[in-house]
Parts: C-alpha cells; sequence; structure tokens
C-alpha cells in the first residue's frame, strides 16, 4: 500500500511558504503542548439531518478533556473551523488562536504538524490526524453523521481516540471514554 503521506505532500516550496508564513504557531510553543481543534459548520448547518452540528457543549467538554489529560502543561489551543466568526466569539476560546489560513491544503498540512486533536465530524478533521506524524490525543464526536446520513461509520475511528457522547445523537459506536 502507497504512503498517504507521501501522495498528499505538499511541494517543498509551499512547505516552506507555510513554515515562514506559521513559523509563530509553528515555533513559539511546543507542539506536544498544543492542541488543534477542528470546528466544522459551514454546509453541516444546512442539512443537519445528514451531518449533525456538534453543539458547544461537545467543543468546551472536549477541549476541557484533553486540557486535563495534559496536567502541569501550559497548552496552546489552536482553532481551525470554517466559521472563524463564531469560533472567535465563543467566551470558551477566549485563550485560543483561530488560525487565519483560508487555503484548505495548506490548514489541512498546518493541521496535521500538531499531536493532539479535538475533531469534528468532518473528514478534514480526520485527515488532519491521519496525515500527522503521530497522534498523541485524540477526542472525537461519538457520533459522525445525523439521522438521514450513513449509519455504520465505526471504522472512522481509531482504537485509542477518545469518543465523546453528542448530545441529541443515538450512536451506534460504543463510546469509549476512558
Amino acid at each position: 500500500m502507497p504512503n498517504l503521506n507521501r501522495i498528499f505532500a505538499l511541494p517543498d516550496r509551499m512547505v516552506s511558504a507555510l513554515r515562514a508564513k506559521h513559523s509563530a504557531l509553528l515555533e513559539a510553543h511546543p507542539m506536544d503542548q498544543t492542541v488543534v481543534m477542528h470546528i466544522r459548520r459551514g454546509d453541516y448547518l444546512n442539512h443537519p439531518e445528514v451531518h449533525g452540528i456538534l453543539d458547544e457543549d461537545y467543543y468546551e467538554g472536549a477541549l476541557k478533556r484533553i486540557k486535563a489529560m495534559m496536567p502541569g502543561t501550559t497548552v496552546k489551543v489552536l482553532v481551525f473551523s470554517d466559521d472563524k466568526d463564531w469560533s472567535r466569539q465563543r467566551p470558551w476560546l477566549s485563550d485560543a488562536h483561530v488560525v487565519d489560513e483560508d487555503c484548505d491544503a495548506s490548514a489541512l498540512w498546518l493541521m496535521s504538524q500538531f499531536s493532539n486533536y479535538v475533531v469534528s465530524n468532518s473528514s478534514f478533521s480526520w485527515w488532519a490526524v491521519m496525515l500527522g506524524t503521530k497522534y498523541e490525543r485524540v477526542i472525537a464526536p461519538d457520533c459522525w453523521f445525523g439521522p438521514k446520513g450513513p449509519q455504520d461509520y465505526e471504522d472512522i475511528y481509531q482504537d485509542d481516540w477518545i469518543l465523546l457522547p453528542v448530545k441529541g445523537c443515538i450512536s451506534t459506536v460504543k463510546t469509549r471514554t476512558n
């Protein structure tokens, strides 16, 4: 099987430009003490029956959970979202840095450089984790789709991901909250 990282690798010149553009994010704080949070809203708001909208309780709870797993660490939170304004208005994200990167390929590369994740029910989150060097911690919603979306999605999750319940969603996946 081909190496996915090689297939999806950005050209060296693009990586160099991204390293220069985001040097403050990549160098100012230890990468293993940084949490990438991906908040997906956008088109999901128009089709919540297919892709359920994760509420603030999920994101806020997941952030508290991952921070608790990193005791004694000054955690930096980087938020990637298709709804940056909404993200900036959340009081529980007041200390987070909402990343301004409009190129999806660049944002995906940047997300993949870290090792701790709070993911949304989005393939974009999934790819960031899977294309990364090695993840340490991943918090994911136990419900990936809404009631009219596919209901056989257990294979999305890795065995060591921590799944948190999503309010109002009946998951077909056994929740792992350890």
